[in-house]
């Protein structure tokens, strides 16, 4: 399943028309996709087996969310987010790129604290009124100051960069 930032953007944010995300995991998991792919296992395609018939993505999926590998042939990698908008201003084409880093000694935890930080910032923001939105809502369907938001986020050791280009 695709982020939901893919279909909530563009109802909040005016003139918005394509969102997407992209991702990356460690090359050896890359690699795996690939071999998976290559040979069927991402199919919707039921195949029999016997007398069983089984769906190979669905089997890979569920094979892959009870495999339990060993701690210690883990990769220590890091989580690295990008985001990049292209739009018109003042009638010039520009692209904003903005870039999330962590602390590198983050390690293995980076992943989960890159998600949690950001979340908790959140909850904080609404438990002191900083956010006067109230019930369900996205990020982008709120109140939240982007700048305060990632004045928070340097405090905890997130960096968002921001870069800006004109493109032609």
């Amino acid at each position: 399943m695709a982020h939901g930032e893919t279909r909530t953007i563009p109802k909040y944010i005016k003139g918005v028309k394509h969102v997407e995300t992209r991702g990356f995991w460690e090359p050896e998991t890359m690699n795996a996709m690939r071999v998976f792919y290559d040979f069927g296992f991402i199919s919707k395609e039921p195949i029999k087996i016997g007398d069983l018939s089984i769906i190979p993505r669905d089997f890979l999926k569920i094979r892959l969310l009870t495999w339990k590998q060993k701690e210690e042939d883990r990769w220590d990698w890091t989580t690295f987010l990008n985001v990049e908008v292209i739009g018109k201003k003042d009638d010039k084409k520009l692209k904003y790129i903005y870039d999330a880093t962590h602390p590198l000694e983050w390690g293995k935890i980076a992943q989960g604290r890159m998600t949690a930080v950001p979340m908790s910032i959140g909850i904080q923001m609404l438990a002191t009124g900083t956010i006067k939105t109230r019930g369900v809502f996205t990020a982008e369907g709120s109140d939240i100051n982007p700048k305060a938001f990632f004045s928070e986020l340097a405090e905890r050791g997130i960096k968002i960069v921001e870069r800006k280009e004109q493109v032609l």
